[in-house]
C-alpha cells in the first residue's frame, strides 16, 4: 500500500466520490452517505459492506413469502452460519460430507432437495420438497440424538472450564425426585447460584411458528424459552432450592435463544481464565462446534428422508408400471 496515496477528496468528481455514488444507488435514501469531504474521510470499507447487506437483506424480506421470511431470519440469526467457519476437522468432530454440506446449503438457501413433495416415511407426515419438516421431525429419535449431542457438547466445555457439571443431576427438585429439569447441573456457577441447564431444538419453519419466526429473528427460540420457564412452574420451583433454571434453546438453522447466549458468555469467561484463551476465540470456537452438529444434524434428517421418500416413489411407480403391463397383457 502507498502511505502517501491521496484520493483527492476535495475534487469534486474523484474517483472515491464516485464509488460513493455507486453505492448510494443501491441504498435506500435514509441510509445514504454524504458525498462531502468530511464525510468521505470517515468512510470505512465495512460500515459501507454493512449497509449493503442490509440493504440486500431487505429486499430479500420483502420481496420473500411467509416461509422464505422465516427462513431468512432464522438463517440470519446470530451466530447461525458459524458453521461456516468452522474448522472441517475429523478431531474437533467438525467436518461436513460433501453431500451433508450441499444439503446444509440447500436448507439455508431454500432449494429443494426431492423434486416434489411426498409423504415423510418415518411420520407418515407431509415431507415438502426443501425437506423442512425433516428439521422438525420427532421420528426416528434423531432430535434425540441432537439434544444428546448438544448437551454432551456443552458438558465437556463445562469441565474443560473447571465447573462440577453434573450430566442429569437427580433430586434437583425434592418434592419431584423423578423430575430432572436441568441436563447439565452447574452447583457453582459463575456468580455463586446454581444453575440447571434444560436443552432443546425447535424450529422456526414449523407451522406453529413460522409467522412469528417470518415477523422477528429468533421468534422460536424465545417462546420456546418462555415455554420451558412456564411448564409445570418449573423455573418457580427451581428458585425455591436455589437452582436458576437456563433454558438453552437452539433453532434448527443454528441460532441460539438469548438465555442461551448469556450463558455461553458466562461460559467463554471461565473457559478463558481455564485455559489462556482470549475470550472472543473460545466463544467463536464453541458457537462453531455446536453450529456444525446442529447444521450436520439437519443435513442427515433432510438427506435420509428424501432418500427413503425417493425409494418409495420408484416403487410406488414400478407397481403402477407392472399393474398396467399385467392388464394389457389380459
Amino acid at each position: 500500500m502507498d502511505a502517501n496515496f491521496d484520493w483527492e477528496i476535495d475534487v469534486p468528481e474523484n474517483g472515491l466520490a464516485a464509488a460513493l455514488r455507486l453505492v448510494n444507488g443501491s441504498l435506500p435514501s435514509n441510509q445514504r452517505s454524504e458525498a462531502d469531504g468530511d464525510s468521505l474521510a470517515s468512510l470505512t470499507q465495512k460500515s459501507l459492506s454493512r449497509k449493503l447487506d442490509e440493504a440486500l437483506q431487505t429486499d430479500l424480506l420483502d420481496a420473500a413469502d411467509v416461509a422464505s421470511r422465516a427462513r431468512l431470519r432464522a438463517a440470519g440469526a446470530p451466530h447461525a452460519g458459524a458453521w461456516l467457519a468452522a474448522l472441517p476437522s475429523d478431531g474437533l468432530d467438525q467436518r461436513l460430507s460433501h453431500a451433508e454440506f450441499v444439503a446444509c446449503l440447500k436448507l439455508v438457501l431454500g432449494l429443494p432437495l426431492i423434486s416434489q413433495d411426498s409423504w415423510c416415511p418415518r411420520c407418515d407426515q407431509i415431507l415438502d420438497s426443501r425437506c423442512t419438516h425433516a428439521m422438525a421431525c420427532m421420528s426416528s429419535g434423531d432430535a434425540n440424538r441432537l439434544h444428546n449431542e448438544l448437551r454432551d457438547a456443552v458438558y465437556i466445555k463445562c469441565l474443560e472450564a473447571g465447573l462440577a457439571a453434573e450430566r442429569e443431576q437427580p433430586n434437583l427438585l425434592p418434592e419431584d425426585r423423578r423430575r430432572r429439569p436441568g441436563d447439565i447441573f452447574v452447583p457453582h456457577w459463575p456468580g455463586g447460584q446454581g444453575v440447571a441447564m434444560d436443552f432443546a431444538i425447535t424450529s422456526p419453519l414449523q407451522l406453529a411458528q413460522i409467522h412469528d419466526a417470518a415477523a422477528s429473528e429468533l421468534a422460536a427460540a424465545t417462546a420456546y424459552e418462555q415455554v420451558k420457564f412456564s411448564d409445570r412452574e418449573t423455573a418457580r420451583k427451581c428458585r425455591e432450592h436455589g437452582v436458576r433454571l437456563l433454558p438453552m434453546v437452539a433453532e434448527s438453522l443454528g441460532g441460539w435463544g438469548t438465555e442461551a447466549q448469556k450463558a455461553f458468555k458466562v461460559l467463554g469467561r471461565s473457559l478463558c481464565s481455564a485455559t489462556g484463551v482470549s475470550h472472543g476465540l473460545v466463544v467463536a470456537q464453541l458457537y462453531q462446534s455446536l453450529s456444525v452438529k446442529l447444521m450436520r444434524a439437519a443435513a442427515r434428517s433432510s438427506l435420509a428422508r428424501a432418500a427413503d421418500a425417493a425409494t418409495s416413489s420408484f416403487c410406488a411407480a414400478a407397481a403402477r408400471a407392472q399393474v398396467e403391463i399385467d392388464t394389457a397383457e389380459q
